[in-house]
């Protein structure tokens, strides 16, 4: 089950900035640009985190 919330790390009663909060963090730290030099094994990891925490900021933000 896909949880937006446990994704972003916030509570269920977080307000919008601690979402985005969350958010802008959470971008910075899955950044594509600062795993290219990894393997294709942990780019493909990070960018499916980046899409899961895109999709958590989506759902939650509408």
């Amino acid at each position: 089950m896909f949880d937006p919330y446990a994704i972003l790390g916030v509570s269920r009663d977080a307000s919008q900035q601690e979402i985005r909060a969350a958010y802008d963090q959470a971008k910075l730290k899955y950044d594509l640009d600062h795993v290219a030099h990894l393997g294709p094994e942990l780019q493909e990891h990070f960018k499916a985190k980046a899409l899961a925490m895109d999709r958590a900021y989506q759902m939650l933000t509408g």
